[in-house]
């Protein structure tokens, strides 16, 4: 069997290395990025089975990168899980997003676990 794939894309070092961590640690291969072009370049190499998007990032953010992932039907079956400190949550009906996890109620094991729950779901 192939081994599970995440993409964590979030531009905040630390968080993004600690989404990294806590995944590996649950026997999750990740690959991360900063911001949403860099996330489109990571996709068009390679799909993951999963990925962990913030919002609220520089040059591309997490609305149009999820918006550009949508309009491609090759990306149909990439799962994500958006972990954002959005204080309302924009519209991602349409969007297919798994869930939507605000950074301040879900540290980086519980957002790690969620994302463990949802690829045993699909698997």
């Amino acid at each position: 069997m192939n081994s599970t794939v995440v993409y964590v894309i979030d531009d905040d070092t630390a968080l993004r290395t600690a989404y990294a961590s806590s995944l590996h640690r649950l026997g999750v291969e990740v690959d991360t990025g900063v911001d949403g072009l860099e996330a489109k370049e990571m996709v068009q190499k390679a799909l993951p089975d999963l990925i962990v998007l913030d919002m609220l990032m520089p040059n591309l953010d997490g609305m149009g990168f999820l918006r550009y992932l949508r309009e491609h039907k090759k990306y149909d079956q990439v799962q994500v899980v958006v972990a954002s400190n959005f204080p309302i949550m924009p519209d991602l009906s349409g969007l297919n997003v798994a869930t939507f996890l605000p950074k301040q109620k879900y540290n980086p094991e519980q957002v790690a676990q969620e994302v463990v729950n949802l690829l045993k779901v699909k698997a």
